[in-house]
């Protein structure tokens, strides 16, 4: 019975699955799918590649710039250092007025025509620094064919006597021996300090010190004005009576040490006291380190009161009184 069923289904075609429907692609769509294909395997396979090949390329660059640099700058060094166009052509000198500006330039000790890069500015500063007249230069290059030195000279503003007779400058700084030409009346003549046997002793800085101290006494004394009582051409040091100001006419005025402002000050007082009378002087001691109210003016002596007053006193003889 089963036989005969299975038989009849396959007449009746009842046992059978219909067949799929067969689908007739034109040659267009197969190529086209077939390409769609192709493509997709390359970009699946390409995509790893792609990305070692980012990642490679800064490497890459980086190792060809370095290799590369090197070579060029040194093409361009070489270039830039022989090029007839940065040939040095002028020198100029500014700043000088006692100094001549010839003379600085053979100092300096550098050829017009050398290449401007090849100059070195620092070796030319010091080959200068040692003029004594020389403060402070400075030296630029102006490309592309001019030098420049700029010079700030050293003003004397004093000279001190000692062993020898030596310039001084605003400073306070020992800057040269001077010679007979370099002589200047107007100039402060300091004495007193040994500043030959300092030196020696590595005491440049002491001398320096001592000197820039007693000249801004002398500056205060003329900002106070008593230049037009009695102006100073001369000032001595002493380590233990301490700086006297010594006017044009010899007059005498012992300031002792420290606390200058104070005791110009009060020198101020003294001399137009003085002045208002008709009264001239020749000594005036200020040096009182135990009584610094108390001053001895020649003959007299001068006491301040509280209020800053000025009273003559006279007295017997010229010492201070105690």
């Amino acid at each position: 019975m089963r036989k005969l069923r299975r038989k009849l289904r396959r007449l009746l075609g009842m046992g059978r699955r219909p067949a799929a429907a067969t689908v007739v692609r034109s040659p267009k769509r197969r190529r086209r799918s077939s390409q769609k294909t192709i493509v997709t395997r390359v970009r699946a396979n390409a995509a790893p590649l792609l990305r070692n090949v980012v990642r490679f390329v800064p490497y890459a660059l980086i190792a060809f710039v370095t290799a590369a640099v090197p070579v060029f700058g040194y093409e361009l060094y070489i270039d830039l250092m022989t090029s007839p166009h940065l040939a040095l052509r002028t020198i100029d000198v500014v700043g000088c007025e006692r100094l001549d500006a010839a003379e600085v330039r053979r100092s300096a000790n550098v050829s017009t025509g050398i290449n401007l890069l090849q100059v070195d500015e620092e070796a030319i500063a010091e080959r200068l620094r040692w003029n004594p007249w020389v403060r402070k230069v400075e030296v630029v290059k102006d490309l592309p064919d001019r030098l420049t030195i700029s010079i700030e000279e050293r003003v004397p503003a004093a000279l001190l006597v000692d062993e020898r007779t030596f310039l001084v400058d605003r400073d306070g700084t020992l800057f040269k021996e001077m010679a007979a030409s370099e002589f200047d009346s107007k100039l402060l003549v300091i004495a007193g300090i040994e500043a030959t046997r300092l030196v020696k002793m590595g005491e440049e800085r002491r001398v320096r010190l001592t000197l820039s101290e007693i000249m801004a006494v002398v500056r205060e004394y003329k900002a106070l004005g008593l230049e037009t009582y009695y102006p100073v051409v001369e000032a001595h040091y002493d380590e233990v009576i301490g700086v006297t100001l010594i006017g044009r006419d010899r007059q005498r005025f012992v300031l002792g040490q420290g606390d200058y402002p104070a005791r110009l000050q009060r020198l101020g007082e003294i001399l137009g006291h003085l002045s208002s009378n008709g009264s001239g002087v020749s000594t005036i001691r200020l040096d009182n380190e135990k009584h610094p109210w108390k001053v001895a003016v020649g003959g007299s002596t001068i006491q301040f009161d509280s209020r800053r007053a000025v009273t003559t006193i006279p007295a017997a003889s010229r010492e201070m009184l105690p």
